[in-house]
């Protein structure tokens, strides 16, 4: 879909360690980072990248989005609210 809308997508692929979300970061340089989370076990992994992408210095580099089927309002709370910040 973001192709659709004229975005430059770099597809991943699935099961993505994050230290490659790092070195993508650091080739591509892109505005932002999306995941996408179908199950609720991912959603732990996705926090894990983020971590990574802090540890690495990236944070004020990139906009990080979550999405997926399995998100709601608990959830988002649950998970997220702590990595929302300025």
């Amino acid at each position: 879909m973001a192709e659709g809308e004229g975005f430059e997508v770099v597809d991943l692929g699935i099961d993505v360690v994050p230290d490659a979300f790092v070195e993508a970061i650091h080739k591509h340089q892109p505005h932002v980072l999306g995941m996408s989370a179908l199950l609720n076990t991912t959603m732990e992994e996705m926090e894990i990248v983020i971590q990574a992408i802090e540890k690495a210095g990236l944070k004020k580099m990139v906009k990080t989005i979550v999405w997926g089927n399995s998100y709601n309002r608990k959830v988002f709370k649950r998970h997220w609210s702590r990595w929302i910040r300025p």
